[in-house]
């Protein structure tokens, strides 16, 4: 062992450099990882005064700066998250619902939560926490679920109250917004309280994971109604037996293999042969896009046979929005449409146009808006239903589309 000593000897400076080189590499890396997140800040700050239409309208540009201010001087001591979610809560105050400040980052929950009229559910769940899946939603990490609503609301620039049941919902998936809100800690684990059918709680532990690896199928119930009947931006369905034709469409933009301008073209041809007793067009989950694709179709249907009351039904919800919005109000204001279902989470006057920019550092995406759309000079909220119907946990565990059963048999004098 005496000849050991000297090797030994020998290596302990050696030993010593290293750690002193770490500390070093580490201090460094720490450092440049706080100038990169207050690069963020400013990038944020000269973005939305730059490029959004017109950013300060609800909150002076003094105040924004202000708060701006107080961010960067504070993230030192913060991590990303953090920083993240205090801008969310800055870009809030702008109170344009299309300016947003956008997680990017590709890790989540294996859950996915939903708000209904009986409360907040855990609508879908991975194998792994198949227990939880279908269970009432109670707390999180201890935090009583109001709570953590509370604090997520701060996020949001649209309190409308159907844009939180959306978006909350949402925000409970991502992980460094629980962490940066400090609902977690750095291991972003949860804790999740919740209430079976059988009324007995349960404590499920879920750990973030990549989206791409979250495989959570839905009740066969739930699969085969026909709202998830089939895939797609558009798409129609004809029932022979009760003679309501439904139009499910989920997003305004173009199909690559088939333009809506084609489908439109059969789809009308489709009424013009069938002569449908009455139409139910689906925009609960359009979350929108362009408007101008449906124009043609709202001319179609303008003074067409259907174009009575009772005939024309709109379905509409809090994931409503946008180009959504304004096809909903189009059908509305041309046409003898009845809109049923829940008030939009969108606004009737809202900005729009949105661009982007990333925010790197804290691993985020901004969408602003280039834009204002007014529709209406005596009214600024969400677009209200004629008919309301709010979706209950009873009927989506039993797979039935109540509203849609409703409007396709109603009679409305």
């Amino acid at each position: 062992m005496r000849y050991l000593r000297p090797h030994i000897t020998l290596l302990r400076p050696l030993f010593l450099a290293c750690l002193i080189l770490s500390s070093f590499c580490t201090a460094a890396q720490d450092s440049l990882r706080k100038e990169r997140l207050r690069k963020d800040i400013d990038a944020y700050r000269e973005g939305i005064e730059r490029l959004h239409a017109s950013p300060f309208t609800r909150i002076s540009k003094e105040t924004f700066e202000q708060q701006l201010d107080s961010i960067k001087q504070a993230s030192p001591g913060m991590n990303a998250d953090e920083v993240l979610v205090a801008m969310m809560r800055v870009n809030a105050l702008l109170a344009d619902e299309h300016t947003r400040i956008l997680y990017t980052d590709s890790t989540a929950y294996p859950y996915v939560p939903y708000w209904f009229k009986e409360g907040v559910y855990i609508a879908l769940a991975d194998s792994a926490h198949s227990a939880a899946a279908h269970t009432k939603l109670l707390a999180i990490n201890g935090r009583p679920l109001d709570t953590i609503i509370s604090s997520l609301r701060e996020l949001l620039p649209d309190k409308n109250i159907m844009s939180v049941r959306s978006e909350v919902p949402a925000l409970l998936q991502l992980p460094a917004i629980l962490h940066g809100c400090g609902l977690t800690d750095a291991a972003r684990s949860i804790d999740v309280l919740s209430l079976n059918d059988a009324g007995d709680t349960l404590h499920t532990m879920f750990s973030a994971i990549p989206s791409a690896q979250r495989k959570m199928d839905r009740l066969p119930a739930v699969k085969k109604m026909l709202r998830n009947s089939r895939e797609g931006s558009y798409w129609y369905h004809y029932d022979t037996a009760s003679g309501v034709f439904y139009f499910n469409y989920s997003r305004c933009f173009d199909e690559k293999d088939k333009p809506f301008e084609k489908f439109d073209w059969e789809m009308e041809r489709e009424i013009r042969k069938n002569k449908p007793s009455r139409i139910v067009i689906d925009l609960r989950y359009n979350g929108g896009g362009n408007s101008g694709l449906l124009k043609p179709f709202i001319s179609f249907l303008k003074g067409s046979r259907l174009d009575e009351k009772g005939k024309i039904f709109v379905l509409i919800g809090r994931r409503t929005f946008s180009a959504a919005v304004l096809n909903a109000v189009s059908l509305k204001r041309e046409t003898h449409a009845i809109l049923a279902g829940e008030a939009s989470s969108g606004s009737v006057n809202h900005f729009g146009d949105i661009r982007f920019f990333d925010l790197p550092a804290c691993g985020a995406r901004v969408c602003y808006s280039t834009r204002y759309i007014k529709l209406n000079t005596r009214y600024d909220g969400p677009v209200l239903p004629d008919l309301k119907m709010e979706e209950q946990f009873a009927d989506y565990i039993k797979g039935v589309d109540a509203l849609l059963d409703y409007v396709s048999i109603v009679k409305v004098e």
